[in-house]
């Protein structure tokens, strides 16, 4: 990785003849100090076809006006000079991989801010923290919702230690608003309902939202920073709302 400030972006990242993954960081943020490490890990497995530059924003103000970067962190995607796509906020290992994977596909249009699908959001970091705890999962499970009606859940997951489903995902590619939780959660709680399971979960890329199968508030919410640090919290709290029932 490569240090850069106003005088050496220009040739470390808009002159680099690789595709380039610029991090726009601040010494003082927590968040920004744990996605210079994530970005460190996943940099190390495309050595020698991305190229990786880190900025720090605080102490480059001019730079980040001039770029647009108003939060930190911030990646940005570059090719030949060419802006690609960005993004804002911290993102877990599994979907910097995939933020490095769109730099080599060439000639690949992207949007200005690049947001996961909810497949690769599901792919890169729910299934395999799933799995990792020795959960069974079933993708695009169809369920009855009432008067004929069918609906399809996104992640349906089992754990060992209850017959039945243990919790259940409804997955969103950006929950932008209050509105919209709530409206994936009431979708959600009809799942959970018909399916006598004890939660569910409403999820996008920066943040999931635990429920009580018949509550209306959320008991929890784990940002993605927290649950790349230690998922162990969000496991305790749906096995306990398991064991509650």
């Amino acid at each position: 990785m490569h240090a850069a400030d106003e005088t050496s972006f220009n040739r470390l990242a808009l002159k680099a003849r690789l595709p380039v993954i610029a991090l726009f960081h601040g010494a003082s943020c927590e968040l920004s100090r744990a996605a210079l490490a994530g970005l460190a890990r996943v940099a190390a497995l495309f050595e020698q076809q991305v190229q990786v530059v880190t900025v720090d924003g605080e102490a480059n103000t001019t730079m980040c006006e001039q770029l647009g970067v108003w939060a930190l962190p911030s990646y940005i995607l570059l090719h030949r000079g060419d802006e690609l796509t960005r993004v804002c906020g911290f993102l877990p290992a599994g979907l910097l991989r995939c933020l490095f994977e769109l730099g080599l596909e060439s000639g690949m249009r992207l949007p200005q801010l690049w947001r996961p699908s909810e497949q690769q959001f599901e792919d890169a970091v729910l299934l395999p923290m799933l799995q990792a705890w020795g959960w069974d999962v079933r993708r695009q499970e169809r369920c009855a919702v009432g008067r004929g009606r069918n609906g399809v859940i996104d992640v349906l997951v089992f754990s060992g230690e209850h017959n039945r489903p243990v919790t259940l995902f409804e997955n969103k590619r950006l929950i932008a608003n209050d509105d919209e939780l709530r409206r994936a959660a009431a979708q959600a709680r009809r799942y959970a309902q018909s399916l006598q399971a004890p939660s569910f979960v409403v999820a996008d890329p920066l943040a999931v939202w635990v429920y009580g199968a018949a509550g209306d508030a959320p008991r929890a919410r784990f940002g993605s920073y927290e649950l790349e640090a230690d998922a162990g919290a969000l496991r305790a709290l749906l096995l306990q709302l398991a064991s509650d029932q």
